[in-house]
């Protein structure tokens, strides 16, 4: 099929209930992704971005509620660190890398050593989309493996000729930067990628 643009919000949750991909626009870059615990549409996710399997795929969560559902494997440091930045920096483009003490996902959505890349968004329509997928929802970047990142539909299609995405980009409400990646596992924090959320 070809690339279906979509202005409805409740229509994407259900194309993502569906178990299909799809993208959309997030607080920083234009992103795609689908139910994390969709083993097919994970599996379709990561052959379309052409990116190789066992690097793992960030999450946006609905809320923090959904991410303590989690089994998360970490020290009285580590949680008093991340409940700390939660609720300083969520929702917003702050990425917390932690250690799950047992699948929760479908396969590659975790890296290879169990752990997970989640933040909370800003933006309700995200949020939706995550609650439509039972709380998570996999937030890549738009483009495929090495390439920049889709800035309007046009390069989306380019892209993902096959793909939905929603045809809505806030003009005024993105920013070009990715989100800020913390690892807190060790009990403090270290910095993986700079982005939208300083630490300092």
């Amino acid at each position: 099929m070809d690339s279906r643009a979509l202005n409805d919000w409740v229509k994407a949750g259900e194309v993502l209930s569906a178990g299909e991909v799809l993208g959309f626009p997030t607080e920083t870059i234009y992103g795609i992704g689908c139910n994390p615990k969709n083993e097919k549409a994970v599996d379709s996710l990561i052959a379309l971005k052409g990116r190789e399997r066992g690097k793992g795929l960030p999450l946006v969560a609905a809320s923090s509620f959904f991410l303590e559902q989690l089994e998360i494997e970490e020290s009285t440091k580590s949680r008093e660190l991340r409940i700390s930045l939660q609720e300083k920096h969520w929702p917003g483009a702050l990425t917390i890398v932690l250690q799950l003490k047992q699948l929760a996902f479908a396969e590659g959505v975790s890296a290879p050593d169990g752990s997970i890349a989640v933040r909370v968004s800003p933006l309700a329509e995200l949020v939706g989309l995550a609650e439509a997928c039972g709380g998570f929802l996999i937030a890549t970047s738009a483009n495929l493996s090495g390439t920049p990142v889709a800035e309007n539909s046009k390069s989306f299609i380019e892209y993902f000729p096959e793909t939905n995405f929603m045809d809505v980009f806030r003009a005024g409400s993105r920013d070009t930067l990715p989100s800020t990646i913390v690892d807190l596992r060790l009990g403090e924090i270290k910095v993986l990628r700079e982005g939208l959320v300083s630490l300092e």
